[in-house]
């Protein structure tokens, strides 16, 4: 992950390449175009193997919002574990005198594809338990992760799989906030 960085409009010529291999590239290169007065996220998410086997590939490309609202919270999902199928997503209130059950609960982010990216949430301030599960399943496969939201707040959470011989699931919680260079 890196923070924002300030361009001109216009399109870039964009490449990634391994620190292994720096002169073939797994992604592009391709052109990205980026309009002025915008703020925009680009995430290569699969695994190295199927971004280089697949000269088509292209990153996911967002146009962020972090305009903050001042009675809530929002919050964008973005279902980036290649090896994680179709999941549904709960995002619940920490109860602090009981641990999360989501047995009687509908999901949230309900059959949850891979490469999928919500619109923002508005979510009120708190704490609250992530868990993905299996479609139609109560066993967690992620979770319960905890997050901690406030009112004014803009985020982006994504679902992840570490790669190589790490396998477990994780989420991470990002600020879609704009520093003074941007």
């Amino acid at each position: 992950m890196t923070g924002f960085a300030a361009l001109p409009a216009g399109t870039y010529n964009v490449a990634v390449a391994t620190p292994v291999d720096t002169q073939n590239f797994a992604i592009g290169p391709v052109d990205l175009p980026f309009d002025a007065g915008t703020l925009n996220s680009v995430l290569v998410v699969d695994t190295l193997d199927t971004i280089a086997n697949d000269p088509d590939y292209l990153p996911i490309i967002l146009r962020d919002d972090a305009r903050p609202y001042a009675t809530n919270a929002r919050v964008r999902v973005i279902h980036a574990a290649p090896g994680a199928p179709t999941v549904d997503v709960y995002v619940v209130p920490v109860d602090p005198m009981m641990a999360t059950d989501i047995t009687n609960i509908e999901p949230t982010l309900p059959d949850f594809d891979f490469r999928t990216v919500t619109d923002y949430l508005s979510l009120a301030e708190g704490d609250y338990d992530v868990i993905v599960t299996g479609v139609d399943s109560k066993d967690a496969v992620i979770g319960p992760k905890t997050i901690s939201i406030e009112n004014g707040g803009v985020y982006t959470a994504i679902a992840r799989q570490p790669g190589g011989d790490v396998q477990d699931f994780d989420v991470i919680v990002l600020a879609d906030v704009l520093n003074d260079e941007t």
